[in-house]
């Protein structure tokens, strides 16, 4: 078409295809090569290596199983060829690190990977029994209305990689296996791509990108690709689904893709009757008939015509558009209008208008025309103003569908914007996903001006989006600026929106540690769900994400309750196994730890990891954090092996991902927590050491997971007798803590340990007055950590040589005491034992030793504790030593 780069590159690509093979469609000579490689007994990990299933440019697969005395597992793994090509050892690591990201029942699951004795990376995935999707559906001659349902499924299996920011970029039926139950499964993420990345691809013309029949007219040339690149795979699919053909050969397709103007494909209602020849395996021929295509659907020739004309038509049309932008807006939307017609409902996709047609001739005849497009525009906006005069009130239908368009604009706000990012940059790098939300963000205010709600949306997604990446100062603005756009299209009244906003917001705030504002705004909202009484999805999250911000600020009676009715909610509306219970589980396992109610917290925690490892797979972020939180219960229980065991799991979970966040931070605070506790302190000091400086790089330390690491190498270092390192690990734990926040329970208790460490008498008194006075902030005088902390700042006192100034901490603490009938027991013998030692340093004897005589009595029950009964023996020497008893 006059453009030879173009035509180099394809004419690369059609070379490349032909020397490719896919995951299982192998030519029998290399699945022959592979099994003869195959040792006797050959093992990767727990698997016995059983034989070859396929392979690819990348690497061997092979059907593996695990054997233990109670089980038995098959997998499907995946390893690196020896040998194989610079480059492919990046990509066979990104296909790992896409595949473990994801979790839905239509995609093949992630079950783990590593490195085999020589060498190569591998990675094991669910080994499907099934068949390749056009051959399912033929051998068990399908109808059409089956036909579609499976293509709606295979849609949103593809939606949930969109929606987690990877693109196939290679669907075929060999790609997608039909188990015996009927349940699609997606295969085979060799070339996909994470829209995410910023690293550049490999060659366009030294890898095998797509199959040419299934592949989109950008793809095909080169040009950056987008979720719309899997829409129209997807609608190749339907369409040979529907019709029993492709819409186009490989030369066609690429022909095409070069064209300026090409032609649309025949609906599949006209390509139904067409005769065709294909090539067998055997090399001989057959000539498929209409007749052959309507038998494997039930049904005849002009029956099945006559049922894809019109709607099955328009569809395939519009997924199969040339321009991604005139396809539907994403997986979804296709689904829904596969939806749309099972249900007998209006489809969203209509026949060329008379616009688009026109925009079309247009392009062909830009000069011709000019006059007759300005009188057409004339016409039209004539007819448009005697609709509006006409149109007075709108009625309930126009509504929904305006509502229907904007749920599936905003739908498509972030996807399609990702496509930006997807491919090989012409000239210059990939465009990465804060550069396409920032694109966005620069122009959403104009781009929606007239249309308040969409725009509403749109600036919760933008919000939402930038939370997701934690960018938090363009995430708090944004979210800002939807709640005030949502709370004036609310005028006063309860809003839904508005209260989903809201929470948005609180949880943003809360991330940038703003608790103060974070439970002012989930409050708010938690008002307007109470009022509308209705939606118990958008009550139980916001009461979910409340409790998460009252546990960061201490309030644990008040962040049960909340975390305990967003479970029973939960429970109640979802199916048993949906992550929003897991969710909610492991956030109510968190406060019930914090109390100290490990057994408690550790059964909720088994049953989050349970559903998060069925619904997600074992390597999923959410799954990896609920077991480490599970660890850590494990070790407050005592049961450190079990800690450091899933510890070490967690470890490599997060490595496996290619993460390198603050998520593996976490994992190697509780697996170095869990190593020295063992006995295993050098393994467990490199562990802490790594973890810290990963948070150090990802949050500039201001991070609990740096205060938290530093905590338990001071522990370590305490254990090992090295009280100086300990202390200084302590020291730095105050100042993470001290900047992030004001007062809080987490910065006063480790004060309360510093000043228990400190050697120098003078630092034991700043920390333990700081930590009293900050407790008193928090929870008042009578509070048992106020009062356990007030005790201790007059015995610091007395230690560095001033009772005089303790005499009056203890008054305070016995009126305290005394006025406070449910005051903690242990702190009763508190102000006597610290009178009596005040006054024993000042010199009177006598009013020492009345003060210790009012002591003894106390020390029994809860008071009789090593630590008063040591302060009252260090009361009694020093009284001997004035001359005392």
């Amino acid at each position: 078409a006059g453009d030879p780069e173009l035509e180099r590159r394809v004419r690369a690509l059609l070379r490349a295809e032909d020397a490719a093979d896919g995951f299982l469609e192998t030519p029998v000579a290399r699945v022959q090569d592979a099994a003869r490689s195959l040792p006797d007994d050959a093992h990767i990990g727990p698997y016995r290596l059983v034989r070859p299933l396929g392979g690819g440019g990348m690497g061997d697969v092979f059907l593996g199983v695990q054997e233990e005395a109670d089980f038995r597992r098959y997998a499907a793994i995946k390893v690196m060829r020896q040998g194989a090509p610079a480059g492919f050892a990046e990509r066979f690591a990104r296909e790992r690190a896409i595949l473990a990201g994801l979790g839905h029942p239509g995609i093949a699951r992630f079950l783990g990977g590593g490195t085999t004795d020589d060498g190569r990376a591998f990675f094991v995935m669910e080994h499907i029994e099934g068949e390749r999707l056009d051959r399912y559906c033929d051998r068990r001659v399908l109808s059409i209305r089956e036909r579609v349902e499976l293509m709606r499924q295979v849609c949103l299996a593809v939606q949930h990689a969109h929606g987690n920011l990877v693109v196939h970029r290679d669907l075929k039926p060999s790609n997608i296996l039909v188990t015996a139950e009927g349940a699609p499964k997606l295969l085979d993420f060799g070339i996909a791509k994470l829209l995410s990345s910023d690293a550049p691809e490999e060659t366009r013309t030294g890898f095998r990108l797509a199959t040419p029949e299934y592949a989109a007219p950008e793809q095909i040339r080169g040009d950056p690709i987008s979720t719309a690149t899997d829409v129209y795979a997807l609608g190749v699919l339907l369409y040979e689904s529907l019709c029993g053909h492709r819409p186009f050969s490989a030369a066609e397709a690429s022909g095409r893709a070069l064209a300026s103007d090409p032609a649309p494909a025949p609906p599949p209602s006209l390509a139904a009757g067409r005769f065709a020849t294909r090539q067998l395996p055997d090399g001989d021929q057959e000539t498929v008939t209409p007749e052959d295509v309507s038998a494997k659907r039930r049904t005849e020739p002009t029956a099945l015509r006559r049922r894809l004309q019109g709607d099955l038509d328009n569809i395939v049309a519009r997924a199969l558009r040339f321009a991604p932008e005139e396809r539907y807006v994403s997986a979804a939307a296709l689904a829904d209008d596969l939806e749309r017609w099972l249900t007998g409902r209006p489809v969203r996709a209509r026949p060329d208008s008379l616009l688009y047609r026109t925009s079309k001739f247009v392009r062909r005849n830009r000069a011709a025309t000019l006059v007759g497009v300005a009188l057409a525009l004339t016409l039209v906006i004539a007819a448009l103003v005697t609709l509006l005069q006409n149109q007075r009130i709108r009625t309930e239908s126009a509504r929904v569908a305006a509502e229907r368009d904007r749920a599936l604009a905003v739908q498509g706000f972030l996807l399609e914007s990702f496509g930006a990012s997807g491919g090989d940059a012409l000239a210059g790098d990939s465009v990465t996903v804060r550069q396409v939300l920032d694109g966005q963000a620069a122009q959403v205010e104009d781009a929606y001006a007239g249309q308040p709600a969409t725009r509403a949306e749109m600036l919760h997604v933008l919000a939402d989006g930038y939370e997701r990446l934690g960018a938090w100062e363009p995430a708090e603005r944004w979210a800002r600026r939807a709640v005030e756009e949502r709370r004036s299209l609310a005028g006063g009244a309860a809003d839904a929106d508005l209260a989903r906003s809201l929470t948005l917001l609180g949880w943003i705030l809360r991330e940038r540690n703003a608790l103060d504002e974070a439970e002012a705004s989930m409050a708010e909202a938690l008002s307007v769900w109470r009022t509308l009484e209705a939606d118990s999805a958008g009550l139980s999250r916001t009461l979910n994400d409340l409790s998460g911000v009252l546990m960061s600020q201490g309030r644990l009676d008040e962040a049960e309750p909340m975390a305990r009715e967003a479970l029973e909610i939960r429970r109640a509306t979802l199916p048993a196994n949906d992550r929003g219970i897991a969710i909610t589980a492991n956030n109510l396992a968190n406060v019930l730890g914090l109390q100290g109610r490990h057994e408690e917290s550790a059964e909720l925690l088994r049953e989050a990891v349970a559903i998060l490892e069925e619904t997600l797979g074992p390597y999923h972020r959410r799954t990896l954090t609920a077991r480490r939180n599970l660890a850590v219960r494990y070790g407050w229980l005592g049961d450190w092996e079990r800690s450091a065991e899933i510890g070490k799991q967690l470890v490599d979970g997060f490595e496996r991902l290619g993460s390198d966040d603050l998520g593996l931070a976490f994992a190697m605070e509780a697996y170095g927590g869990a190593l020295w506790r063992t006995g295993a302190l050098p393994q467990a000091d490199s562990v802490l050491d790594r973890g810290l400086a990963i948070a150090s790089a990802r949050s500039d330390g201001a991070h609990e997971v740096s205060a938290w690491l530093h905590l338990q190498k001071a522990a370590l270092r305490q254990s090992a007798d090295r009280r100086e390192e300990a202390l200084e690990q302590v020291r730095a734990a105050v100042d993470v803590y001290d900047r992030m926040y004001d007062d809080h329970p987490m910065l006063a208790t480790t004060l309360g340990r510093l000043g228990a460490m400190a050697t120098d008498p003078s630092e034991r008194v700043r920390a333990h007055r700081a930590a009293a006075e900050m407790w008193t902030r928090l929870e008042g005088d009578a509070d048992a950590r106020t009062l356990r902390a007030s005790a201790a700042w007059g015995q610091a006192l007395v230690a560095d040589g001033r009772p005089r100034d303790a005499l009056p901490l203890f008054e305070a603490l016995a009126h305290t005491l005394a006025a406070t009938p449910d005051a903690d027991p242990l702190s009763a013998p508190a102000p006597h034992l610290g009178r009596a030692e005040a006054l024993a340093a000042l010199g009177d004897t006598a009013a020492a030793r009345t003060a210790l005589e009012e002591a003894t009595p106390l020390l029994t029950g809860e008071a009789d504790v090593t630590a008063n009964r040591e302060w009252k023996a260090r009361v009694e020497a020093l009284l001997r030593g004035t001359g005392g008893p």
